[in-house]
């Protein structure tokens, strides 16, 4: 699965409204985290002791320590500590992980004496205090909103892929019963896990339908879907000549796609060597069948209805109304080949 197909799902599934929602997401993101706290953060001046980085509280303690050493001056002690802001709890948290992070054994008795005078404390190596600070806050908020935008990615994806779902199955061509009439009748043991419908109009250039696959379970396994391919002549609407039916299977990554041309486009040299990359080329015509496979996944296209426009172009080069039937398979437990109609 490359580049042009990570995005040709995510622009399927990811319509207008929630572009601009998660444009303004990935702006917070930047603007806020990584500009405000990373490449050009506040400067903090005249922090409080308590405030500051653990090693640079380690620093400082063993300072104190030092200092209450030579002139065992409570008072100035308590000053230089700030012992109202900084807390007794704090504090002993901060003079245990003090006295368990030096080596120096005339150090570790300073922070004992200091933490004796002040707290009533015996300072000691206590493996269960842990430091309680000393972590940058960017690094916490950076993670939070990084999972809040790709959650918000992929609420957004899952929903808009829910209403699609939704909506298409019941967008049928212009004679409903002629529809009805063309559906492929399954039996119990040929049904496929997944069945839908969908119709094209001529005017539709945004016509894009694609459709999530899942087991039984809710278990994500792929995609489906048609695509306008190529259209030909100028203006608008489009005059579509060739439309591509692909196949997006998770287990492993991978998109199969074919090609169905009108008469014109199927028979025209130069337009068959353009789409060559898309996929095989196949003559589009009513009950029409393509198979696309992958390792775990198979779907029947099958055309349902079609009609070709009038307008001042070439016979037979442009669709005006087309309906296709998707039929999927998942491959394994015995379902090779289940289902599977010749073209």
């Amino acid at each position: 699965m490359d580049i042009k197909d990570i995005l040709s799902l995510v622009s399927a599934v990811i319509g207008p409204r929630e572009r601009i929602i998660l444009g303004f997401v990935g702006g917070l993101l930047i603007g806020l985290v990584i500009l405000g706290w990373m490449l050009w953060p506040v400067q903090w001046k005249d922090a409080a002791p308590v405030d500051l980085h653990s090693g640079y509280r380690q620093i400082y303690l063993e300072t104190v320590a030092h200092i209450y050493d030579i002139n065992h001056d409570d008072a100035a002690a308590r000053r230089m500590l700030d012992l109202d802001g900084w807390g007794d709890d704090k504090l002993a948290r901060d003079l245990n992980q003090a006295y368990k992070d030096t080596t120096d054994p005339t150090t570790q008795v300073r922070l004992s004496n200091l933490g004796t005078a002040l707290l009533t404390l015996d300072i000691t190596v206590d493996e269960n205090i842990q430091d309680s600070g000393g972590s940058s806050p960017c690094i916490g908020v950076l993670a939070i909103a990084l999972l809040a935008f790709i959650a918000a990615s992929g609420f957004f994806a899952l929903t808009r892929m829910r209403q699609r779902r939704a909506a298409e199955p019941s967008a049928v061509g212009g004679d409903p019963d002629k529809v009805a009439a063309a559906l492929t009748q399954w039996s119990e043991e040929e049904a496929p896990v997944a069945q839908f419908v969908s119709s094209y109009a001529f005017g539709d250039d945004l016509y894009n339908p694609d459709f999530g696959i899942e087991t039984p379970a809710g278990g994500f396994l792929g995609s489906c879907g048609v695509g306008l391919a190529e259209s030909i002549g100028v203006g608008e609407p489009k005059k579509v000549t060739a439309f591509d039916v692909w196949l997006f299977d998770t287990n492993p990554p991978t998109t199969v796609t074919q090609v169905l041309m009108t008469e014109h486009c199927y028979h025209d040299q130069g337009l068959r060597e353009k789409l060559a990359s898309k996929g095989e080329a196949v003559l589009i015509h009513e009950g029409a069948v393509v198979n696309l496979v992958t390792d775990s996944l198979r779907v029947q296209a099958k055309v349902l209805e079609m009609d070709y426009g009038v307008e001042d172009m070439p016979p037979n080069s442009f669709i005006s109304r087309l309906t296709f039937e998707l039929a999927v398979w998942q491959i394994g437990d015995g379902g090779e080949g289940l289902g599977l109609a010749a073209p």
